[in-house]
Parts: C-alpha cells; structure tokens; sequence
C-alpha cells in the first residue's frame, strides 16, 4: 500500500503541474518543480532499477523507460516524464496485485485437493486415501473423491 500512495502523491503533483500550466503557452517555475518532485518519487526507482539491470546484466523494461524519461527530462519536457514514470509505476503495482492475486487462487485450490476417496467393494463402502485408489478402477467402485465441500462421481483413467 505504501508504494500506491507514494504512486498516487506524485500523480497528483504531476496533476497540479498540469494544472497550474494549463493554457499557458510556457511552463511556470512551480509547474516544472512540480512535475519533478513527482519524477523523483516515481522515477528514481525505475532508473536506480535500470542501473541496477546493467550492472547485473540483465535487461528488463526498466532500460527504456528510464531512458524515455532521462530524454524528456533533457528537453525540458518535465511533465511528460512525470506522466511516463506514474505510468510504468502503476502498471508495476497491477501486476504485483495480479501476481499475488493468482497465487492465492493456486494456493486455494491446492487446499481443495480431495485426500480421501469413498470405495466401494460389493456392498461395503470403505474410505481410502486418495493414492490408493486404483487406475482403471470401476466408477461404481471408486464412487468419490472426499474434499469435504461436495461429492464427486469419479472414473480413474490414468495417473
């Protein structure tokens, strides 16, 4: 969360530069501090990650991106290197959301993975771990698979 109010802080310096040059035909001394301010908070990470890369020899999107805001930054064009550095960093946030989002749902389902299975031998059903049951196995002789939320027919064909 700290690194989305840090994102969003500089957006909305990034905003009030914008604002504040709004219709002007040049920038103001306070609209440019501004978007600089909200360059260093949002891009300092992404360059120190790019110089980082390099030394370590690996190349990622850093790379680029730190060199799209080092050129705007030395034509003088601050906002536009503000806008760059707050893009790359909220699409950085949404993926670290994503990628914890999708391994608390592979998490979730590992928990779900049945560990006991009903059987069924003539008249008796008898509960058996799940390794035991035999492929190739009749369905009505391996009748389902315990997760404890709801019963499943099952047919093992393979393992």
């Amino acid at each position: 969360m700290r690194d989305f109010y840090l994102a969003f802080a500089a957006a909305v310096l990034a905003l009030f530069s914008f604002l504040i040059d709004y219709g002007s035909p040049n920038t103001s001394l306070l609209g440019n501090i501004l978007a600089i301010i909200s360059v260093v908070i949002n891009g300092a990470p992404i360059v120190w990650g790019a110089v980082k890369g390099l030394l370590e020899r690996e190349v990622n999107v850093d790379e680029l991106v730190s060199l799209a805001i080092i050129a705007s930054l030395i034509q003088g064009e601050f906002l536009t290197a503000a806008v760059v550095s707050f893009v790359m960093t909220m699409g950085g946030l949404i993926e670290q959301v994503t990628s914890e989002s999708a391994r608390k749902a592979i998490t979730s389902l590992v928990h779900i993975t049945p560990e006991t299975a009903t059987v069924i031998s003539g008249d008796e059903e008898k509960t058996v771990p799940i390794e035991k049951v035999g492929v190739g196995q009749n369905p009505d002789q391996a009748r389902r698979a315990n997760t404890g939320r709801y019963p499943h027919t099952v047919r093992v064909i393979g393992s």
